[in-house]
C-alpha cells in the first residue's frame, strides 16, 4: 500500500505541475508574449485606475455634446517650453514623462479647454504634491485652466458639468 500512494503522490504532483505549465502558455499566449527580448511589451489591461474608471462615466455625460474627453495625456503634448529661453531642453525634460488625469477639447477645434486631475489618497504624499504644484504653475504659465476634482464613490454629472463650465468661462472678477 505504501507504494501506491507514492505513486498517488507523485502522480497527482506531476499533474499539478503540468496544470501549471499549462496555465503560464496559456498567459503567454493571451498576452503575445513574443520570443523577441528587444521588444518585451504587453498591453495594459486598463488604460485608466480603478478610480477613474468609476468618474469617466459621470464626466462622459458631463461633457456630453459639448467637450471630448482625452484621457492619459502627456503634458508635452499640449504644452512646451517657450522658444529661445535658456535651458529650454531642461524645461522640456520636466514634462516629459507627466500625464493629465482628462483632458478636454472643443470637439469643432481640438483647442485645449480644461484640465481634470482627479485627486486620490495618493495626492497627500510630499511626491504627489510636489508633482501637482509643479502641474498647477505650468499650467498657469500655459494659461490653460485646471480642475482639481476630489475622488469620490460617485459623482453628480450635473454637479460636474456645472463646476467645468465654471472652470472654462469663469465669471468675470470684479
Amino acid at each position: 500500500m505504501t507504494l501506491t500512494y507514492i505513486l498517488l503522490i507523485l502522480g497527482l504532483f506531476a499533474i499539478g505541475i503540468a496544470l501549471k505549465l499549462l496555465a503560464a502558455w496559456l498567459e503567454t499566449q493571451k498576452r503575445g508574449t513574443h520570443s523577441d527580448d528587444s521588444h518585451p511589451y504587453v498591453p495594459r489591461d486598463f488604460l485608466l485606475t480603478p478610480g477613474e474608471r468609476a468618474f469617466f462615466p459621470a464626466l462622459a455625460q458631463a461633457c456630453a455634446h459639448r467637450s471630448l474627453i482625452f484621457p492619459q495625456v502627456q503634458l508635452s503634448k499640449f504644452i512646451y517650453p517657450r522658444a529661445g529661453i535658456p535651458k529650454r531642453q531642461t524645461y522640456q525634460n520636466k514634462i516629459d514623462r507627466k500625464s493629465v488625469d482628462f483632458l478636454l477639447c472643443n470637439p469643432s477645434t481640438l483647442a485645449v479647454e480644461l484640465i481634470i486631475e482627479l485627486d486620490d489618497k495618493s495626492h497627500t504624499r510630499e511626491d504627489r504634491k510636489s508633482r501637482d504644484d509643479f502641474v498647477n504653475n505650468a499650467l498657469k504659465a500655459a494659461g490653460i485652466p485646471l480642475l482639481r476634482i476630489p475622488a469620490a464613490s460617485n459623482y453628480n454629472p450635473a454637479d460636474l458639468e456645472q463646476r467645468i463650465r465654471q472652470a472654462i468661462n469663469p465669471a468675470p472678477k470684479p
